[in-house]
């Protein structure tokens, strides 16, 4: 189960973020009310600057403050467009070491992320445990050096004692996965966040 989560984490947060992101338009519409509110501030700003020329505040005018509201302005209602473009130049060097792991081509995980079908066929999670060899544990045909579980070279104390470990490492290894899903997905939040407040950031 944690595999399976890894693997659809990663697929939708990083491999197809960009489609998700596209498919969500409250993103579009709470950021266009955030750029309205931050546009209405703008406009207060460029009034404060026409007061303080007029007061011959140098430290609020035109020259010093014109030209960083402008930037600002144009920032901040391209926002959205920039903080995706950085994000999906993130997510192609993401997908770059993505397709070294799992193969060269790219395909939707499925139930079973442990499947021999074929490596385009498999998420992350079957790199990680092939690379571990738990699943060896289990198999005496594969093992052959009696340290498998089913093996019947072994004593029922070492086999006892070997499936014991092999529970615990299991363990350990659903834990990794499973924090690295979580991990995936709370970035996909921030980033999502970071979109919609992209107007006030710039």
């Amino acid at each position: 189960s944690a595999g399976v989560l890894l693997n659809a984490a990663i697929w939708y947060t990083v491999v197809t973020m960009s489609t998700v992101v596209n498919s969500l338009s409250s993103i579009d519409i709470t950021w266009g009310v955030l750029r309205d509110v931050a546009n209405i501030a703008l406009i207060f700003m460029f009034i404060a600057m026409g007061i303080g020329t007029i007061l011959g505040n140098e430290n609020y005018g035109v020259k010093k403050v014109l030209p960083r509201l402008l930037i600002a302005a144009i920032l901040l209602n391209f926002s959205l467009f920039l903080t995706k473009a950085f994000i999906d130049v993130g997510n192609i060097f993401a997908v770059t070491f993505y397709k070294q792991l799992n193969g060269v081509k790219l395909a939707e995980p499925t139930l079973n992320p442990f499947s021999s079908t074929g490596q385009s066929q498999r998420g992350i999670s079957a790199a990680f445990m092939q690379a571990v060899g738990l699943q060896k544990i289990y198999d005496a045909q594969t093992s052959g050096s009696g340290t498998a579980v089913d093996d019947p070279n072994l004593s029922p104390e070492n086999a006892s004692l070997i499936a014991f470990m092999a529970i615990i490492l299991f363990a350990g290894a659903a834990f990794v996965l499973l924090a690295l899903a979580i991990m995936f997905v709370v970035r996909f939040v921030t980033l999502v966040f970071l979109m919609i407040t992209a107007p006030v950031g710039f």
